[in-house]
């Protein structure tokens, strides 16, 4: 659905024809916050879009290969309509405004989108920082805050480039002007009045030169601040941001919590950055160094592997990386992100572990259970055989014995049931020397008599808290 005009719609485009922008090169101070916003949101796309007349044209792009796209299928021509929020599109299938767009259908095939409108001071929407992904998402409150942060950090960025021009241009006419005016003083020298007047004019050229130089002095420490703010960002996050030439061969920079991670100094990476393999688990490093140099030129590098530290320790990583392209779409920078999930991969190991224990668990209640009915029958019939047979009857010791053994029997199954969660411990005071009599009768029925038992019992042993089947346990 082809979005709607802003209602100012001429202003606007007034207003983006001022910056100069539009068609010019990739600049770093740009590429360098649409990374951020990738990296932030964990998006494989991202990019800073200005939206003229008929396109809308991307100034920095990660992981997009073409330079502009029509406005009529643009995202970007619907975010500039909402100046005051982000537009957040979970799923463009289930969207009626995009469904149909050849964004989605086609490639690049975006089922997810979010953009934050670029803003000027004089409320006017350039276009947008936005961020891409090829499945349905969504961003948490904190992502959508630092989108809209990192979208005035765009709109910085073009001020201070259109303040910087203006002041380079003054600075040209200045220099024009002063060059007219030493002409006419060479053609009116015999004229001292003239001269004077001359020297007059050259002497406030002057003074707006020296001003003109100061307020360049002042956009490039503005310059140099934001620039600043930006290493700030990168040198404090826990993850390992690392900028490369597109031949892996000259790192360019590393931020310090390789060193953390790594366990090895940012100083040795840069010494011999086609050494970086080294550190990968030896089963994991030749897949990761095919998959570096096959994919990362399409942007699809998104690989999980582990590292060994120098003390032999073992972390899993998941390293990304982007490919930055220039106009002509040549590859002249590479940047990624590898994070530390060694303690995620010890939650999952521990999840798999909890479900097998599960598993075991509910496999032993149901054959406790099966097993219960089974001595259910032996206990009640020995029960029938003693009523019948009497107290004097030279089988009741073997049948008493059949009795204690089903007891025994029954609190085994008492444990796997407890084992298996399905029936709790049931303790109460116990005498241990009785527990051990029982089972001496027991053994001695079932062991040869050339065996000889030697049992010493302290006369007087206290009562315990038990559960009496757990003393059946060997």
């Amino acid at each position: 659905m082809k979005a709607p005009l802003p209602p100012n719609e001429a202003q606007r485009l007034t207003a983006l024809r001022q910056f100069e922008v539009l068609d010019t090169l990739p600049e770093q101070s740009f590429d360098d916050l649409t990374l951020l916003a990738a990296h932030i949101c964990k998006t494989p796309m991202a990019s800073i879009s200005l939206v003229d007349e008929k396109r809308q044209w991307f100034k920095s792009k990660i992981g997009l290969g073409a330079a502009e796209t029509s406005r009529d299928i643009a995202f970007c021509a619907h975010t500039i309509l909402h100046k005051d929020e982000v537009m957040e599109v979970r799923d463009a299938e289930n969207d009626p405004r995009f469904a149909d767009n050849t964004l989605v259908t086609g490639d690049p095939h975006v089922r997810f989108y979010a953009g934050a409108p670029l803003v000027t001071l004089d409320g006017h929407a350039l276009g947008a920082l936005c961020v891409m992904d090829r499945k349905p998402r969504t961003l948490t409150p904190e992502q959508l805050a630092a989108l809209r942060a990192l979208s005035r950090h765009v709109v910085s960025q073009l001020e201070l480039r259109r303040q910087t021009n203006e002041l380079a241009k003054e600075f040209g006419e200045r220099q024009q002007t002063e060059t007219r005016l030493r002409q006419q003083f060479d053609q009116l020298a015999a004229s001292e009045q003239e001269t004077a007047r001359l020297l007059a004019i050259a002497e406030k050229s002057r003074h707006a030169l020296l001003s003109v130089l100061e307020d360049e002095k002042q956009a490039s420490q503005k310059l140099r601040e934001s620039n600043e703010r930006f290493r700030e960002i990168a040198e404090n996050i826990s993850e390992v941001f690392w900028v490369t030439d597109p031949t892996g061969e000259d790192l360019l920079y590393v931020s310090p919590a390789y060193e953390k991670i790594w366990g090895r100094t940012c100083q040795s990476l840069y010494d011999s950055p086609h050494n970086w393999t080294d550190a990968i688990y030896i089963d994991d490093r030749e897949r990761v160094r095919v998959a570096f140099q096959t994919k990362l030129a399409i942007g699809e590098f998104d690989d999980i592997y582990r590292i060994v530290q120098p003390d032999g320790a073992i972390r899993w990583i998941h390293d990304r990386g982007f490919p930055l392209r220039n106009a002509k779409g040549d590859v002249y920078r590479v940047v990624g992100v590898a994070e530390d999930i060694t303690t995620q991969r010890k939650l999952e190991e521990q999840f798999r572990q909890a479900q097998k224990m599960e598993a075991i668990g509910t496999l032993a209640g149901g054959i406790a259970h099966d097993f219960n009915n089974i001595l259910a029958a032996v206990n009640g019939y020995a029960e029938l055989c003693k009523l019948k047979a009497g107290e004097n009857s030279p089988l009741r010791d073997y049948l008493d014995a059949i009795s204690q053994a089903g007891t025994r029997a029954t609190g085994l199954v008492r444990q796997i049931l407890t084992f298996s969660r399905q029936q709790e411990q049931q303790r109460r005071p116990m005498r241990i020397c009785e527990t051990v009599d029982e089972a001496l009768k027991l053994l001695r029925a079932t062991i040869p008599s050339t065996i000889e038992f030697v049992i010493t019992k302290a006369p007087a042993v206290p009562l315990v808290l038990a559960d009496p089947t757990k003393s059946t346990k060997s």
